[in-house]
């Protein structure tokens, strides 16, 4: 396992042989390292991908299912790395080239954009062990497909794959294998050019409205009134506005506005 820190983004690569099993090693690897970036305040964007081919992670180390002492605090080490992933600062992306089940599919599903490639399948089969999952699976599978959907995946164990899992929203997107790793740096890039406080703001409106709406409503409003008066938007506006902003160009080449509106913006 080796993580890699360059402009803001960290690149947390897994590799864990043979199957990225979450043992107590890898499990106490990520609470250690995740815990590290999220109090490194110069890292805004981390990234999950696995170095094993056709595998991210495979579930949580069996020997950790029982009531013994080590077992039940192997156990609880996992669940609180769920709880520490959905609550990083940063944003969390995982790349998604291979089998992800289990254990493996709720580390995925903790973070905050999940990249599945043709290779890729998210699979929930604890109910061939007798138990339930144990890291927010079911409870994310609700949220996400909806009672018949959900229930159908939990009680028979089977994997979705792919761009399938990207229609139904265990995804985030679905791209091709040969091209994901290239496009994930893209939409890295894009996003961390914004800036970790933009990174933040959002994070902020869309975790708050996922659970009060109308607290989401205040700190949206907040910022935007405290956004609209400072000197770097006002700024930006004006560069927009002599590039052709409210104009008929915004129809065909919006893209094209906000990129001489950096161009410019760069050059000043």
């Amino acid at each position: 396992m080796k993580t890699n820190i360059s402009n803001g983004i960290a690149t947390v690569s897994l590799n864990h042989q043979p199957i990225n099993l979450l043992s107590p090693e890898l499990v106490n690897f990520l609470l250690e390292t995740t815990s590290k970036l999220n109090a490194d305040q110069s890292v805004h964007l981390i990234i999950f991908k696995s170095d094993i081919p056709d595998i991210f992670s495979a579930h949580l180390d069996l020997h950790s299912i029982n009531t013994t002492r080590e077992g039940m605090v192997g156990t609880q080490n996992f669940m609180r790395l769920i709880d520490q992933i959905k609550t990083l600062r940063p944003l969390t992306i995982g790349v998604i080239d291979g089998v992800a089940r289990g254990g493996g599919n709720e580390l995925l599903q903790a973070m905050d954009l999940r990249i599945i490639s043709e290779k890729g399948a998210l699979g929930q089969p604890e109910i061939n062990t007798n138990i339930p999952t144990g890291g927010q699976g079911a409870i994310r599978m609700a949220r996400q497909l909806g009672k018949d959907k959900a229930l159908y995946y939990l009680l028979t164990g089977q994997d979705i794959k792919g761009e399938d899992a990207a229609k139904m929203g265990m995804a985030t997107l679905f791209v091709p294998s040969s091209k994901i790793n290239a496009l994930v740096d893209q939409i890295a890039q894009q996003i961390i050019s914004y800036g970790g406080a933009n990174i933040s703001m959002y994070k902020d409106i869309v975790e708050k409205a996922l659970t009060n709406e109308n607290k989401a409503i205040e700190i949206e409003r907040d910022y935007f009134v405290k956004r609209a008066g400072e000197h770097k938007t006002q700024t930006i506006i004006q560069a927009l506005l002599s590039q052709g902003a409210q104009t008929e160009r915004e129809i065909d080449d919006l893209e094209g506005i906000f990129q001489d509106t950096i161009k410019m913006l760069k050059s000043a």
